[in-house]
């Protein structure tokens, strides 16, 4: 079972000073390198609402969460649950999945220029689909964020954007198949499209066949 949150963040403040206590040292120290004030807050406050939907999931306090990153930086705890996080401006989605593993990726809906880097993100059996058909921006933008979602999931960074062949339809769907190349062998995972409101995009790969719950919108910093 995979269940899933979107956070909105509206307020200018949308964390206490004793929240942002929640935060271990790591988290801090990023927050503190961002230079801009708003995205710093964007993103003390999606690691505030990690750490408090994974204490409410484990029935454990959110300071009392320790985090743990594999060689290529994807973050995990021990002994689970898998989790995802994904910002895009004000908007945060977390998936967690109590087994396997689980990739999720958010983005606000706008205008990319996809061309000049389609050779550096898709796979040679992507690559042949869109040189025969035409496709819009919305086309483009799911094909992304569906991409995002399967590399975040594998765990092993950007290196595998052409290692993975994703479905590239515009219209959701409750299932999809995601192709995986990994040491000359092909793996097959399960991709989901989620009904997101305000403006936003986002999907869930996991490599369990996996029932996903209907995405729940939370308000965390009110």
């Amino acid at each position: 079972m995979v269940d899933s949150w979107f956070v909105r963040l509206n307020a200018s403040e949308p964390f206490s000073p004793e929240q942002l206590e929640w935060l271990d040292g790591y988290e801090i120290e990023r927050y503190l390198l961002i230079k801009d004030e708003t995205k710093a807050k964007r993103f003390a406050a999606a690691h505030i609402a990690l750490r408090q939907i994974l204490g409410n999931y484990l029935n454990v306090r959110p300071f009392d969460i320790e985090f743990y990153s594999n060689q290529y930086g994807k973050p995990f705890i021990n002994g689970g649950p898998a989790f995802s996080l994904s910002r895009s401006s004000d908007g945060i989605l977390i998936a967690i999945s109590a087994r396997g593993t689980i990739g999720a990726d958010l983005e606000r809906i706008k205008t990319v220029d996809f061309q000049s880097i389609l050779c550096d993100i898709c796979s040679d059996s992507e690559l042949k689909r869109f040189s025969q058909y035409s496709y819009n921006q919305i086309d483009w933008l799911r094909f992304w964020v569906r991409k995002e979602a399967a590399v975040k999931a594998i765990g092993t960074g950007l290196q595998s954007l052409s290692d993975v062949a994703i479905p590239f339809y515009s219209k959701k769907s409750d299932y999809f198949r995601v192709t995986l190349r990994q040491n000359g062998n092909l793996k097959f995972w399960y991709l989901y499209d989620l009904d997101i409101p305000y403006g936003f995009m986002g999907s869930i790969v996991t490599n369990q066949a996996r029932i996903v719950k209907p995405i729940k919108i939370v308000d965390i910093f009110s």
